[in-house]
């Protein structure tokens, strides 16, 4: 209901239902991950170029550009103020500056060009553990920071009710699914993601002392990245 434009009913208003809900986050991610194998493996097998980008634009269809969003909001307040209030007013607004398109291009071009330049039969395993990982960044954040509340501008005081066992919980469950589908990298994976939250995390409490809705999309994406530039990595031996 909340990651996906999937047809599926309303997201529960209360604060429980969504703590729950967020452990499965990264299982959910492995769905929208195969769908963009589904869709590489229908254009890869047409004969026709670009399949890599047929995935990224599958699952951006699936998640109604939710991360995406995210992303540019995040890049406009971080890259365009330097004051904490600033930030926030500009990622609260909804148009789109340069510098959030500037990193739209950069995102959708550099998962593009590193899912075409996996081998044909790693595709699936690796899109399957790239959104199941990236999906676990984000639970690392709603435990150890607090929420912002936009219309106030001020932190919730507490992290978004995702306790640290829940959030272990989710990890866990990416752990496996990157272990099932690309056993291979699925280690420097996870330790890859893992550093990549820590840092985040790091940045967003030096700078606003907490995280919104957009950080997590931010922090998703790059997930997907850092995990795509582990799967070149070991292909090319590097690790």
């Amino acid at each position: 209901m909340l990651l996906t434009r999937v047809p599926l009913g309303r997201v529960p208003g209360d604060r429980h239902a969504m703590r729950v809900s967020a452990v499965f986050h990264p299982l959910v991610g492995a769905l929208i991950g195969a769908s963009g194998a589904i869709a590489y493996a229908m254009w890869h097998g047409l004969g026709l170029p670009g399949a890599g980008l047929a995935a990224v634009f599958v699952t951006i269809v699936v998640t109604g550009a939710l991360h995406e969003d995210g992303l540019a909001d995040c890049a406009d307040g971080f890259f365009g103020a330097r004051h904490r209030a600033d930030v926030l007013r500009i990622m609260k607004d909804p148009r789109v500056g340069t510098y959030g398109v500037l990193a739209l291009i950069g995102s959708v071009g550099l998962r593009w060009q590193l899912i075409a330049a996996l081998p044909v039969e790693e595709v699936l395993g690796w899109l399957v553990g790239v959104h199941a990982l990236a999906r676990v960044a984000p639970l690392y954040l709603m435990s150890v920071l607090p929420y912002i509340v936009q219309s106030t501008s001020k932190s919730s005081g507490t992290a978004a009710g995702l306790h640290a066992h829940e959030a272990g919980v989710g990890v866990a469950i990416g752990a496996v699914v990157a272990w099932w589908w690309c056993p291979v990298g699925a280690g420097w994976s996870l330790l890859a993601v893992g550093a990549l939250a820590a840092g985040f995390a790091g940045f967003l409490r030096r700078r606003l002392g907490g995280y919104t809705g957009d950080c997590l999309g931010a922090v998703e994406q790059l997930g997907e990245i850092s995990v795509l530039l582990v799967a070149q990595a070991v292909r090319h031996g590097a690790t």
